[in-house]
């Protein structure tokens, strides 16, 4: 991304996504406690509320700077979220924990392959990254419906 959408050279490129995963990692263990704290889905609901706007805005396709920010708050939130989901799938699914569990992890680890997969198809279908962002926010909104639906059960 920031090399072909900007054209920062691939050396200085790596330092953005860099930051972009540490913020993730770090917000991953404030995604759990704040599970414990607060509840699961209020905290996954929280964490896509401010993830949703940064995916839409980025599909802008901002400066390299603002692009670095929102991406900052897109892959903390989602950071967040995965935190809070290991607080949710024990009361989900009490009984079968362990395999839900491995279920939410082999998820999660196919999500992160896919995001670098889904950008480039949009790139190369569109020849930009607008597309991918865009459906990360279909996919953020759809999420949000089923937490909804989660509640009212």
């Amino acid at each position: 991304l920031f090399n072909i959408q900007y054209g920062i050279e691939i050396g200085s490129a790596g330092s953005s996504p860099a930051l972009i995963i540490l913020m993730a990692c770090l917000l991953r263990l404030a995604g759990g406690w704040a599970g414990d704290r607060f509840g699961g889905v209020s905290t996954l609901r929280w964490s896509f509320i401010r993830a949703l706007p940064a995916a839409i805005f980025a599909g802008l396709l901002p400066g390299p700077g603002m692009m670095t920010v929102l991406l900052m708050v897109l892959f903390a939130a989602l950071g967040a979220a995965s935190g809070a989901t290991f607080q949710v799938v024990p009361l989900q699914f009490p009984e079968k924990t362990a395999a839900a569990m491995g279920l939410v992890g082999m998820v999660g680890a196919l999500g992160g392959a896919a995001i670098p997969l889904v950008m480039a198809w949009s790139y190369d279908g569109t020849g930009s990254f607008r597309y991918g962002f865009i459906l990360f926010g279909v996919l953020l909104t759809a999420a949000l419906a089923g937490l909804r639906l989660m509640k009212m059960k």
